[in-house]
């Protein structure tokens, strides 16, 4: 399976400026959004699955990927295109096995040294960054930026 990665949105419903983040998902994919992370760390387990579910129906309707973070029971249970997980997540060597081969697995590196370790581990996809300075990631440190990207 392949995603669409021109234009991935990473869901953060405290950035919704009031709004539903089921309508602000939709607004994106209109607007051409063909892969969406559901990024919700915070929420417990059955407020992930309820939200998952409302954009498994928006992402279907559009024809658009949903990956689920962290979770490969939720995205498994919402029949989701796949998971993107943190490069030190113990669950990434139970992802394959939860969710089968036809559905992706993604991962977050910092390193050069992690998205090797993260490709020989059997992942679809490595996302890497902070390439610039985010908000959501400045409690992180400092972006890695271009030269470590190149």
């Amino acid at each position: 399976m392949q995603v669409d990665f021109r234009l991935y949105l990473i869901t953060d419903r405290r950035k919704t400026r009031g709004r539903s983040l089921a309508a602000v998902v939709e607004d994106a994919l209109q607007g051409g959004v063909r892969a969406v992370q559901f990024r919700e760390k915070d929420l417990p387990p059955e407020e992930l699955y309820r939200l998952a579910v409302e954009l498994r129906r928006l992402t279907l309707l559009y024809d658009a990927k949903l990956l689920i973070n962290g979770s490969p029971d939720i995205a498994r249970d919402v029949n989701a295109d796949g998971v993107h997980l943190q490069a030190s997540a113990p669950l990434l060597e139970n992802a394959r096995e939860i969710l089968g081969p036809e559905r992706l697995i993604g991962i977050s590196c910092h390193s050069l040294d992690s998205a090797k370790g993260a490709e020989k581990r059997g992942v679809d996809f490595i996302t890497f960054g902070p390439v610039f300075y985010t908000p959501s990631k400045a409690a992180y440190g400092n972006p890695v930026g271009l030269e470590r990207l190149a």
